[in-house]
């Protein structure tokens, strides 16, 4: 029985195998400067425009049935503009006819928040937020919606790759797992040496709730994610002997990190879509800023992502990926950037879209 037990829980923490891209590749850009505002950005219209021309060069077609973008930089077409309605349609037009094989990829770079959280799902008490641009009238858009919006419909086999340059944008999709080698709470601010918090996935630590703040920073560490086997067991110890956890360098988050708690690795049910990989700028409780690369402004986040991808050639894995994104920010900026999953997957595979 014992036997039969363990090896249950080594098959479940193997990582999942990525359906391969053999279909048809679909975008959705969304940049938001709000202009004219009080909230006013320099460099997300910027990030839209540098992505589309990255995705381009990746093989995603630039025709209206494959590539959607919303901005505000002028034009007067209002189904383009980045307005609630408009943004809640872009994303269902996103999961629009997928299947397996498909690849799609959404960006988003503006405003970012947090409110209150109505349902209880949230460790930290609140829901993550993106702003529209008529916010003040539509209101933002919660992590909740955005997850039963984009992850829930997207089939098995299909992948979506999400890039979030906004503040407090690490769980924003509200994705089962966080991936970081390097640090126990990687989405959240800690405070070593508290209470346990009831429903915290690391026994012996609080999590520190910041104030909410709304907007972007100025649009609002770590080192090299190398060692996935003694760094973690030196930190969290007694904790991963008794939980299982990390899964693969994945923690998991929310409901699956109760079945951890309770169950062990073997406990955590696959989710019943497909895959998602999601890079944020920051985690929930930081905020995410506006820079200036050689003359243009733009999110630190999204600027950073094509310098790694331009410094590799475009092939690189998601480990290296997130690792040299996160050792070019470290120093210049307090933001750190976050890597969920709707599965733990092999980190040293190459980042595809």
């Amino acid at each position: 029985m014992a036997e039969s037990t363990q090896a249950d829980q080594q098959q479940s923490m193997k990582p999942h195998e990525m359906h391969a891209i053999t279909g048809r590749r679909k975008a959705l850009l969304i940049g938001i400067n709000y202009t004219g505002t009080s909230a006013a950005l320099r460099g997300c219209v910027n990030d839209v425009k540098r992505i589309k021309g990255f995705l381009t060069n990746k093989g995603f077609p630039d025709t209206p049935e494959t590539m959607l973008v919303l901005t505000d930089d002028g034009n007067n077409d209002p189904n383009k503009k980045p307005t609630k309605a408009n943004m809640l349609a872009g994303l269902k037009w996103l999961l629009t006819n997928v299947a397996a094989g498909d690849s799609l990829f959404l960006h988003y770079s503006g405003h970012g928040g947090r409110v209150a959280d109505t349902n209880g799902d949230e460790d930290d008490g609140f829901d993550e937020t993106i702003i529209p641009l008529d916010y003040e009238s539509a209101g933002q858009i919660v992590d909740d919606d955005l997850h039963k919006i984009v992850c829930e419909p997207l089939p098995k086999g299909a992948r979506l790759t999400v890039i979030f340059d906004s503040c407090h944008s690490g769980t924003a999709l509200d994705l089962p797992f966080i991936f970081d080698n390097n640090n126990l709470l990687p989405a959240q601010e800690v405070k070593p040496d508290a209470p346990a918090k009831k429903g915290s996935p690391i026994g012996g630590i609080l999590k520190k709730i910041s104030s909410v703040i709304k907007g972007k920073g100025g649009k609002g560490a770590l080192g090299t994610a190398a060692n996935l086997g003694s760094t973690l067991l030196n930190l969290a110890g007694d904790y991963i002997e008794k939980n299982g956890v990390p899964i693969n360098g994945f923690f998991p988050q929310g409901a699956t990190a109760n079945e951890v708690k309770t169950g062990g690795t073997q406990a955590v049910k696959p989710v019943e879509y497909g895959d998602v990989i999601m890079f944020s700028g920051c985690k929930d409780a930081q905020t995410s800023m506006d820079v200036s690369s050689n003359g243009t402004a733009g999110g630190a986040m999204s600027t950073t992502f094509l310098e790694v991808m331009t410094k590799n050639n475009g092939t690189v894995s998601y480990l290296t990926l997130l690792s040299q994104i996160r050792d070019v920010m470290k120093g210049k900026f307090e933001q750190i950037v976050q890597m969920s999953t709707s599965y733990t997957i092999d980190m040293q595979q190459n980042f595809a879209i």
